[in-house]
């Protein structure tokens, strides 16, 4: 379920990850940190930020962006410097470019991206309801 976090732990990750997130991932991550939303027939799932500020949210927050993006650097093809903000379940993933505002949508199977311009998540996840 997703919750709000304090902007001061949005500020954290990106400061571990060398990155700004595109304002409506940020605005999505301070509002619910986490969710769900539907995109091109399939389902995404948020990665939220890192918070430990009680027992339940550290959690449901262990896949965190941090430890995601880690995760996906050690694949192969995964593009150099790309943050990892969402997965489908079956290995691919929208990224976040740094110093671009467009979220793209990473093939693990291709290693293909593709451009999907400045995504709002929130938008999609009130379409999802």
């Amino acid at each position: 379920m997703p919750f709000p976090v304090d902007p001061g732990r949005i500020a954290a990750a990106e400061h571990a990850l060398d990155f700004v997130f595109p304002a409506a991932w940020r605005c999505a991550l301070e509002r619910l940190n986490g969710g769900e939303f539907e995109l091109g027939g399939e389902d995404w799932q948020v990665y939220p930020v890192w918070d430990d500020s009680d027992r339940k949210r550290a959690g449901r927050t262990a896949n965190d962006v941090r430890y995601e993006t880690g995760e996906a650097r050690k694949w192969h093809g995964f593009p150099p410097n790309a943050v990892a903000l969402a997965g489908n379940g079956h290995g691919d993933l929208l990224v976040a470019v740094p110093g671009s505002a467009s979220v793209c949508r990473w093939d693990h199977e291709e290693e293909l991206i593709e451009d999907l311009g400045d995504l709002d998540p929130l938008a999609l996840m009130d379409d999802a309801e």
